[in-house]
């Protein structure tokens, strides 16, 4: 692929994980994967030669193990085969419930050890669960959660926003002014308003820096402000998201 100009590829369902990990080599396509994905027994998927029953979810118990399964295989997502045998709304409650759990400290020393950087893009977060009309606290205590968790585990986070006018996406945020939101809702998840700005400034243009050795992928704008109050900045009555 990489012939092509394709950089990145997401796999849907190669299995054993371990084949695809296998494509994961410096200067070629970044491949990232699911593994198998879940189903039940009796669906097509399922009917492949070698497909692992262990990916077979019954239970609710049986898909939490599946979650905790592929966290241990360090799979990139989860992948869920929706069929009208099966899994019930029970059981794909339980694997998202488990997929969405808030950051546990394993997870944070996971990061820094890695020294790896997040882009959280909580506005899209937001977008997908109002229009989905998910209740309020899994915005809090997961996607909010995790961005606090990181944060108090000193994972550097760089302000993203997913901005786009597509038709088929779940969330449309919108160029430019988006990102303010996203500060506005970095700041509610307990960072503060400095860290937050340098989320978009400082720390991601090192991060960026440092993923290329192109000097015209080096190029960052500086803005001066003489004095502007920094909550201003991503106050809600000065940058109000319609």
């Amino acid at each position: 692929m990489r012939q092509y100009g394709v950089t990145t590829g997401l796999d849907m369902g190669t299995y054993p994980y371990t084949s695809l990990t296998a494509c994961k080599a410096f200067g070629l396509t970044d491949i990232r994967g699911s593994g198998a994905a879940e189903t039940v027994k009796g669906t097509n998927i399922s009917k492949y030669p070698g497909f692992p029953s262990d990916f077979f979810i019954l239970t609710p118990a049986a898909g939490r193990q599946f979650v905790a399964n592929r966290l241990a295989a360090v799979a990139d997502y989860i992948k869920v085969f929706f069929d009208p045998l099966g899994p019930d709304e029970e059981n794909l409650v339980a694997v998202v419930q488990a997929a969405h759990e808030v950051l546990d400290a394993s997870s944070i020393a996971n990061l820094s050890a890695n020294r790896q950087i997040v882009a959280p893009t909580l506005i899209v977060m937001q977008y997908i669960l109002n229009s989905t009309h998910s209740p309020y606290f899994a915005y809090v205590e997961y996607a909010e959660g995790s961005v606090t968790a990181m944060y108090k585990g000193r994972i550097p986070i760089v302000v993203g926003t997913d901005a786009n006018d597509f038709s088929y996406t779940p969330a449309n945020p919108p160029f430019g002014l988006s990102i303010h939101k996203e500060l506005q809702l970095l700041v509610a998840a307990e960072i503060s308003p400095a860290h937050a700005l340098q989320g978009a400034t400082s720390i991601a243009a090192s991060t960026f820096i440092s993923l290329t050795e192109d000097p015209f992928s080096q190029i960052f704008g500086l803005i001066l402000f003489s004095s502007v109050p920094i909550r201003l900045l991503i106050s809600e009555t000065t940058y109000p998201l319609k």
